[in-house]
């Protein structure tokens, strides 16, 4: 083995360490004296970045703009583990899931076909980012 993959599968158990004590509640608890504790406000900002993320996470094609988005993921889990880390999964799986019967059967067959090219070409990217997640310990 190399010593760029020493380095990553080091880096990945480390993060997978801190994203599982995240899960377990056994992260350090980070200072959040002045932070805005209101949960209203909080749920509305853990839905927009989740939504943004996602567009994000669409742009990634090389190896460490995936390396980067897991860890900004992983920061955002550390901070709000069971919220933000639980609405990005719900929005991955809706990117992931299938279209609609109802909305294909009102398409002509070009538009279907660029449709399904282009959510074929978004799903590869998520299933990367789902894979790098899983591996991470974020799922």
């Amino acid at each position: 083995m190399d010593e760029s993959t020493l380095k990553r599968r080091e880096r990945l158990q480390a993060l997978q360490r801190a994203n599982l004590d995240s899960w377990r509640g056994r992260a350090p608890k980070l200072d959040s004296t002045g932070l805005d504790t209101n949960m209203k406000k909080n749920t509305g900002f853990i839905k927009n970045v989740s939504q943004l993320l996602r567009e994000g996470l669409l742009q990634c094609k090389t190896s460490s703009d995936f390396q980067a988005a897991v860890d900004v993921i992983s920061a955002l889990h550390a901070r709000f583990p069971v919220q933000f880390t639980a609405s990005l999964i719900r929005v991955l799986l809706k990117s992931l899931s299938p279209p609609e019967v109802a909305a294909l059967a009102a398409m002509s067959s070009e538009q279907r076909e660029r449709d399904e090219q282009g959510r074929l070409s978004r799903q590869k990217t998520l299933l990367r980012v789902v894979g790098e997640m899983y591996l991470s310990g974020l799922l």
